[in-house]
């Protein structure tokens, strides 16, 4: 069984996959958000990276940068709610993503997911 089937098997971990990719391309295609965001980051982390729907060894580096920045994402998104000038469709989805991201189990299975896709990566990159 490949990687790809495993996590389409497990509902919840497929849910958090998609959601965390959906976040980061929430954050990263504005560039005012983008701005947002970096005024959050801590300077020394490296930014959000985007997945790869064909290249399963990329989502690995994604879902690190999404947890390495997952104080400064939690800040973007609550700086988009509270914005005035925010779109009212941007901040309704700031709102769903920053809901899920406060939930155990979303961080759990991105925890997760990280952990399987480093421990498989060593497999994926030797084929």
């Amino acid at each position: 069984m490949n990687l790809a089937t495993l996590a389409a098997a497990t509902t919840e971990l497929k849910n958090a996959l998609s959601e965390a990719s959906a976040v980061i391309e929430f954050v990263r295609s504005s560039p005012k958000r983008l701005a947002i965001f970096g005024h959050q980051q801590d300077q020394d982390v490296t930014g959000l990276r985007s997945f790869s729907r064909t290249r399963w060894t990329c989502n690995e580096r994604s879902l690190k940068s999404l947890l390495d920045n997952w104080t400064a994402v939690l800040a973007t998104l609550t700086a988009i709610l509270s914005d005035p000038a925010s779109a009212s469709d941007a901040a309704a989805k700031a709102q769903g993503f920053r809901r899920a991201m406060e939930q155990f189990e979303f961080l759990f299975m991105v925890k997760l997911g990280l952990l399987l896709f480093q421990l498989v990566k060593p497999t994926l990159t030797a084929i």
